[in-house]
């Protein structure tokens, strides 16, 4: 519980959002529980704008003020899976929130886009994999479309266009967009090696449209 307070205190994922409403952190779940499970609780005590669910804890943004604090009223020590929940309104001075901001604002358009905030679909990654792609062709011809696992047992993807323009209109109209009972977030690669034709975009890696190597995940 001490470290789950420490993460609370000391990482911040957003300070105050557009509605004034404080980020609300919950924590002391299992690393493998269920993003609906913890998206339930919240959303049957109000509007919930966002969740970003992290190992074992996660930042819960709700569009008011006195949801947010039933929330926390209610839910800490709620019994979830056999564990007790911590939740608390998240503590912070924003810093986290406009460094990634800032970040997001210098990055140069390119072909490849980082796809991540998702679950697979009926614990199928091909599957998964062959509706993402399904989605992004919607907006241009595709050169790749890769599923990868990390670290943590989430999932991520790297989505290759021949044309520039048509990642950007793919970043512009499905980061934010509902997939697979999450929110997918979508943003360009910051690799400067340009490999697989990407124009900054990251090497092609092993699978998919074929190739070797790729870089990690950018930070969320």
């Amino acid at each position: 519980q001490r470290r789950l307070l420490l993460a609370a205190a000391r990482v911040t994922m957003s300070d105050k959002p557009a509605t004034g409403v404080k980020p609300i952190f919950c924590g002391n779940f299992r690393y493998d529980e269920p993003r609906h499970h913890v998206e339930d609780l919240f959303r049957e005590r109000g509007e919930m704008l966002r969740l970003d669910m992290k190992r074992g804890f996660a930042f819960v943004y709700m569009a008011k003020q006195e949801d947010a604090e039933r929330c926390i009223a209610e839910l800490h020590n709620h019994d979830l899976g056999g564990r007790k929940l911590l939740v608390s309104f998240a503590k912070g001075d924003g810093d986290t929130k406009r460094r990634e901001d800032q970040r997001k604002a210098n990055q140069q358009p390119t072909k490849t886009l980082f796809v991540a905030n998702f679950e697979l679909m009926r614990n199928d990654q091909f599957q998964t994999e062959r509706e993402l792609e399904s989605r992004f062709l919607e907006y241009g011809k595709l050169t790749r479309c890769q599923l990868r696992a990390g670290r943590s047992g989430s999932y991520f993807a790297f989505v290759e266009y021949e044309e520039q323009a048509d990642s950007t209109k793919a970043l512009e109209e499905l980061n934010g967009a509902p997939f697979g009972g999450a929110v997918l977030a979508v943003e360009y690669t910051t690799n400067s090696g340009g490999g697989g034709g990407g124009g900054g975009g990251p090497p092609p890696s092993r699978g998919g449209y074929g190739g070797d190597g790729g870089p990690p995940p950018p930070p969320l």
